[in-house]
């Protein structure tokens, strides 16, 4: 198996991984020999590469190398499956809405997710984004208990007990629905395994909010109190029937719910009037807070961003404020020039985020122009990061896959 040494050689020189994809899948559609595992850093070849495939969008390279790895060398293939290819492909099989892929891949590593707790907050968040609320259930109560346990810090650990309780609340929500009562003792059974005690004030704020009665928004907002805690809750629930009814379910509803409402009590508000009105600043901070350092453009930021046009038509219906529709307007346009400026930064990546036309569009967004965007994010599918060009055949990697399985 020279061919290796002389492969290992141009890895250690080569300006790019990818340079070489046609002499890798070829090399690696041999069988291995554990002296040259020993010998070489293998390893860390196949990772490299295999992220490289992914970052610039060459999933079916990736998929096809994984079927090369795992017939001619399965050892080597197990030893790096769960997260080579198992969970760095979760977010491509979002995207193409293959749900029986995410649920064998996700069933062969959920176990291991909890010692990569980012990995672990950024997969749930992405799956319960694109309406998979079963597997990100599967994957919190999998890995909770230990995720508690070596945990640093308190951040993750209730990240994920928040989502829970959103999951566990679209379950209330669908048993109310089948039978007009409230399942609360069932669902604070559950929760209290995640660390809340929840209380009766609590259970009445959701239920006045998830029920069929009829709430009377200026009675609820009769008072400008300091503690807000019981309004906001009945508030988030009428977001969430809201919303469930354009198609989002009420773990992102939410999310959406929280993250504005943490922007709405970030600066002094005199009135429900100034409470409820997206401000320049804080909202321009709440969505860079959502961006990522090394990563840049997150779920987060795209839930809330595009959610917050919802928001504003739930502020409007409601009456939660009394404003002029130029107020609206106003508040819209904000919306919609942070739209753009995302969408302008981070143009190779909106691929990734299509789960946000999956709901029915906002008021000041048309069908025809919600179809046309959610066609703009696939096509950036296509889009290599930072302008670059494919700097291997495609064909070619795909013609040696048809050489070794006929």
């Amino acid at each position: 198996m020279a061919s290796f040494h002389d492969l290992w050689q141009k890895y250690q020189t080569a300006p790019h991984v990818l340079l070489l994809t046609n002499d890798i899948v070829k090399t690696f559609s041999e069988p291995f020999t554990e002296a040259f595992e020993t010998q070489y850093e293998v390893d860390e070849l196949i990772y490299d590469f295999v992220v490289e495939l992914v970052f610039n969008k060459h999933y079916d390279v990736a998929i096809a190398f994984e079927l090369i790895l795992s017939a001619c060398n399965p050892h080597l293939y197990e030893g790096y499956s769960d997260y080579i290819f198992d969970s760095i492909l979760a977010r491509y099989y979002c995207f193409t809405k293959d749900k029986a892929q995410l649920n064998r891949r996700l069933q062969k590593v959920v176990e291991n997710l909890g010692t990569d707790q980012d990995y672990l907050l950024n997969t749930t968040l992405h799956l319960l984004s694109h309406g998979y609320s079963d597997l990100a259930d599967l994957l919190i109560e999998t890995n909770y208990k230990e995720v508690v346990e070596t945990a640093t810090s308190r951040d993750i650990p209730f990240a994920l007990a928040q989502m829970k309780l959103a999951i566990e609340l679209e379950k209330v929500h669908a048993y109310y629905q089948a039978h007009k009562n409230f399942a609360w003792p069932a669902f604070n059974e559950v929760m209290n395994a995640y660390g809340f005690e929840l209380t009766e004030r609590f259970f009445r704020a959701l239920g006045n909010g998830l029920g069929d009665s009829f709430v009377y928004t200026y009675k609820l907002l009769k008072k400008f109190p300091p503690d807000k805690t019981r309004i906001m809750l009945t508030l988030e629930m009428l977001f969430a029937k809201m919303m469930l009814e354009k198609g989002c379910s009420l773990p992102i509803s939410s999310l959406i719910w929280k993250n504005l409402h943490a922007c709405l009590e970030s600066r002094p508000s005199k009135n429900w009037t100034q409470y409820f009105t997206l401000n320049v600043t804080s909202f321009s901070n709440l969505v860079n807070d959502t961006l990522d350092y090394d990563d840049g453009l997150t779920t987060s930021t795209m839930y809330t961003l595009w959610g917050s046009s919802y928001f504003i038509d739930f502020v409007d219906t409601n009456f939660l404020i009394k404003a002029k529709r130029t107020h609206f307007a106003q508040q819209r346009s904000l919306i919609a020039q942070m739209k753009q400026q995302v969408k302008s930064l981070f143009l190779p990546n909106l691929w990734q985020y299509t789960f946000i036309h999956d709901w029915l569009p906002p008021s000041d967004i048309d069908a025809e122009a919600h179809e046309a965007e959610r066609q703009e994010f696939i096509a950036t599918y296509k889009i290599k990061p930072y302008g670059e060009q494919p700097i291997f055949d495609e064909t070619e990697v795909l013609e040696t896959l048809k050489g070794v399985f006929g």
